[in-house]
């Protein structure tokens, strides 16, 4: 399928604009899903190619933060098996749907992903860690199974819900939480992106584009989430997901 050059363009500012913003908020999937099925990919290859973007801009985030000291990943091993163990069911998942299904639930959980941001609160806890072994507990891992296996089949906001309850649950402060996030939606993302590889899902010169544009986008935002809070962006990102998902609906259930 190919696109116009001002496909690309209008795209590569949405990709860069949701590296950024997931960097910060922990979700870039319910911006750039929303968008790669407005450019008209079958649903299955607008994952796959979403997954391609998500990776690139995550493993950028997460690096940053454990070069930062905020997270190691040594204490989080049963954690991340347990979160590839539900990436790969998410994948199975998807494939069980069929592309017109997948249309007509797509824009409802991306919409109710967005409402999630909007009415959760976040709760910054001090630098206080429960004991490594806590981390790997069986709520922690059937916890990280069931949102890999969220990641795995949509994706979308995943990290937000990570930040949300890893501070609630470990009482990490929001930085430390979102680096959690980050690198567990990394394992998930890869994870789900081979899957959709091996099965020839992934549109590969847009995933290109976008993900180079997103990791840039990813730094910088990583950068400024060190520095500053998130509600404005949080904000943005909220309203234009919303008027995405709208969009979606309008076409997939009344137009098509």
């Amino acid at each position: 399928m190919d696109f116009s050059f001002t496909t690309y363009e209008i795209l590569t500012l949405v990709a860069f604009s949701a590296g950024f913003l997931s960097a910060i908020t922990g979700s870039s999937g319910i911006i750039i899903l929303p968008a790669l099925l407005l450019t008209g990919l079958p649903p299955h290859v607008a994952l796959g190619t979403n997954k391609f973007f998500t990776t690139t801009s995550l493993f950028t985030a997460a690096m940053y933060y454990i070069k930062k000291g905020l997270f190691n990943p040594k204490f989080w091993i049963a954690t991340t098996f347990a979160a590839f163990v539900g990436a790969i069911i998410g994948v199975g998942l998807t494939q069980a749907l069929s592309p017109d299904r997948l249309k007509m639930i797509l824009p409802i959980i991306i919409a109710g992903i967005a409402a999630y941001m909007i009415f959760y609160k976040k709760k910054n806890y001090s630098d206080k860690y429960s004991p490594p072994l806590e981390k790997n507990s069986p709520k922690v891992l059937l916890l990280s199974s069931v949102l890999g296996t969220y990641s795995g089949f949509i994706g979308a906001g995943t990290g937000t819900i990570w930040i949300n309850t890893a501070s609630r649950l470990f009482r990490t402060n929001l930085l430390e939480s979102n680096a959690l996030a980050q690198y567990m939606c990394f394992i998930t993302n890869l994870t789900s992106l081979i899957i959709f590889v091996l099965l020839n899902e992934v549109h590969y010169t847009l995933g290109l584009c976008l993900a180079g544009f997103g990791a840039a986008g990813a730094l910088i935002g990583s950068k400024i989430a060190i520095r500053c809070g998130d509600k404005l962006i949080k904000n943005i990102i909220v309203g234009s997901t919303l008027l995405m998902s709208a969009n979606l609906a309008i076409d997939n259930w009344f137009i098509n």
